[in-house]
């Protein structure tokens, strides 16, 4: 008997399908390598089944099911990701979400039930006809679903008011890969699974319903445009707004290229569309252009030098019509203070009718027999220029690059950057992506960047992921899906890494700094767990700074602190942009180290972070910590309200699952 007829028989209120093209499209995500590779017709291998669950205890149902037969399940979106985090194979079944599609607002307005499966674009537009928003609006929101940006920790264009969806979700329910369904919810002092599940890409467990944060409606919009002289005096401009308290919704921050660019699309273009003749000669000149792409970074690295093409920043913000005008004044000021030259609105207005257009701009690319990708990284404001730089220099070597800033946070900022390159054949052109993934990786790691801020990582930083966690985050990685999904059955080979260098492996010593140190730029400070937090306090007073606590924490060590839930500190519910813990280092139980990187977000899977914070040490001792600062004298931030339950009592599933976390992380094999 089929497989298919078999769990028709079995499930007969179920809908399933063994169609060729049906299965070849399940069998994939938007991965351009994927891409190039079929262009060259080479296609991928397929599922030998997909199947649409429509009720919470389908999922169950079909997760037993491929558990009986030995096979693996994969869960599917939209198919919008662009890492490769989709990549089925014959002993994989895919599951499709769309069907569970049901939302509630929660009594009172300010939480949203909305189940995985619906889709983007029409769950905020029919948010906003009842006068609400979630405030997530990534470019791909015409083709993405709830449960693809839970899983990618992804982020939306309007993240400097809203945050990212990790700063929105307050309860996540789930199927383990064991068939519990388990009710997570947010807390801070006891343990809160939720920063394990968002960004877990498929691997923890199924999701079946979201709980998200709403906000009113915003009554205006304030757009704002800005030229610069370089990237340097934009950053600048960017951190003094952010650090200083205002929260515009949209930042957009355009290198010279970029800038010039998105002038070019502006202008209106009278001449009728070219014929196929035409088309093919544009494409073959398109091609040729980009094989001598290292001649053309030098050329516009002499019309930099020369400031013949600016910088372009855009800035909407969203409230009350008053708060706007005087949020943009205040704007205003930090962009002039940075020699910035005032373009009005326009621009910023113009960037705002057309923002989900840049979704599908791809596909001309490789119409043309070119290739592009996207690689979006994040770095706190003292390394970041250095960060554009490397890269950029990296990858002009092989392709056309361009990049702009966007989702900045008080302690740094997202650079998204853009290659489009070619070759004499489909073969060449595979070899050329690869050497571009490996030298821009290679770049943002060594000058202190995380390698994914919201897109995640599927197979295509899958290679480069030991690095971002050294041994001892793989292996507590590996210790996280020993306990959420025993057998593996979750999206076999995504989020494991294939190499974990023995460097940070047992015992060994890492090179101490000093007991505290300050990155005045990032607005964050560095100190050892066995300090007192009223040391740090004093440290940060003497440099006109201040850290937040609750003040009957002030004789406490910082890992104390930290195990507390850092009582009394910033909160990201009334202010998503901040995070109070950006980075920390620990000695694990098992006695590995494990060192977590500074930086203002990531999207690197499960947030190892939530193994420590509000744990009291159960995981491993807390040897240092990165704090977020902020400036004594800065303007009060306009803060969300909110009602949320800080620290709901523990479901039953929830404590068992912390039980296998807390065993399988204390007993970690090298």
């Amino acid at each position: 008997m089929s497989l298919e007829r078999e769990l028709s028989q079995q499930f007969p209120h179920l809908s399933v399908s063994s169609q060729p093209r049906e299965l070849a499209q399940y069998s994939r995500d938007l991965w351009p390598r994927r891409l190039i590779q079929m262009r060259a017709g080479e296609l991928p291998a397929s599922t030998p089944l997909v199947v649409w669950p429509e009720r919470t205890e389908d999922v169950g149902e079909i997760l037993a099911f491929a558990r009986e037969k030995g096979l693996k399940l994969v869960p599917y979106g939209a198919g919008s990701g662009v890492c490769g985090a989709i990549l089925p194979d014959a002993s994989t079944l895919v599951m499709d979400l769309k069907r569970l599609r049901s939302f509630s607002i929660q009594e009172g307005g300010q939480f949203v039930d909305v189940a995985p499966g619906v889709m983007g674009l029409p769950f905020e537009e029919e948010l906003q006809r009842r006068g609400f928003t979630v405030g997530h609006f990534p470019s791909s929101i015409l083709c993405s679903t709830v449960g693809g940006w839970v899983a990618a920790r992804g982020a939306g264009q309007c993240s400097g008011k809203y945050g990212k969806i990790e700063d929105m979700v307050a309860g996540l329910s789930v199927v383990t890969g064991l068939g519990e369904l388990v009710h997570a919810r947010y807390r801070s002092t006891a343990p809160n699974l939720l920063p394990l599940l968002v960004g877990s890409e498929g691997t923890l467990g199924i999701l079946t319903n979201a709980t998200l944060r709403l906000h009113p409606k915003p009554a205006a919009q304030g757009f704002l445009a800005f030229d610069f002289s370089c990237m340097e005096q934009g950053m600048q401009a960017l951190r003094s707004i952010f650090q200083h308290g205002l929260r515009p919704s949209v930042t957009r921050l355009y290198d010279p290229l970029d800038s010039w660019l998105f002038e070019q699309s502006g202008k209106k273009h009278q001449a009728e569309a070219p014929g196929p003749i035409a088309e093919r000669v544009k494409h073959a000149a398109l091609r040729k252009a980009l094989q001598f792409s290292k001649v053309g970074f030098s050329a516009l690295k002499a019309v930099e030098g020369f400031n013949l093409v600016r910088c372009l920043l855009i800035l909407v913000f969203e409230g009350k019509n008053e708060e706007i005008a005087a949020d943009m004044e205040r704007a205003r000021a930090y962009c002039r203070a940075e020699s910035g030259l005032d373009r009005g609105a326009k621009p910023a207005e113009r960037w705002f009718a057309h923002r989900y257009a840049v979704s599908f701009k791809q596909s001309g690319v490789f119409r043309a027999g070119a290739f592009s990708d996207t690689f979006e990284i994040a770095a706190s404001w003292s390394k970041l220029n250095a960060v554009y730089d490397a890269v950029r220099s990296a990858v002009s070597e092989e392709a056309l690059v361009l990049a702009h800033l966007s989702h900045a946070y008080p302690d740094g900022c997202s650079i998204y950057f853009t290659f489009v390159g070619s070759a004499h054949n489909e073969a060449g052109s595979l070899a050329k992506y690869d050497r571009i993934w490996r030298l821009a990786l290679t770049a943002a790691l060594a000058t202190g960047a995380t390698i994914s801020h919201h897109h995640g990582i599927g197979r295509s930083k899958l290679a480069f992921l030991h690095e971002e966690w050294g041994h001892g985050g793989a292996l507590l990685q590996k210790a996280l899906r020993q306990a959420w999904d025993p057998e593996g059955l979750l999206n076999p080979g995504n989020l494991l890494p294939s190499q974990v260098g023995a460097r940070d492996a047992l015992n060994i010593e890492q090179p101490k700094g000093p007991r505290i140190s300050l990155d005045e730029a990032s607005l964050s400070v560095t100190a050892d767990g066995d300090l007192a937090v009223g040391e740090v306090e004093r440290f940060a007073e003497a440099q006109g700074l201040k850290l937040q606590f609750a003040e009957s924490c002030r004789a406490l060590p910082v890992a104390e602190w930290v195990g507390q839930g850092m009582p009394g500190s910033l909160d990201f519910w009334r202010d998503p942009v901040i995070q109070p813990l950006s980075g920390l280092s620990a000695r694990l139980a098992s006695g590995h180290r494990l060192h977590i990187k500074s930086v203002p977000r990531r999207a690197t899977g499960p947030d190892l972070r939530a193994l420590f914070v509000g744990i009291h040490g159960q995981i491993g001792d807390v040897e240092q910590a990165t704090l977020q600062l902020s400036k004594r004298e800065a303007p009060a931030v306009r803060e969300f309200k909110t009602e949320l339950e800080r620290e709901p009592p523990l479901s039953e599933g929830e404590r068992s699952i912390w039980v296998r976390i807390a065993a399988s992380c204390t007993r970690l094999d090298s």
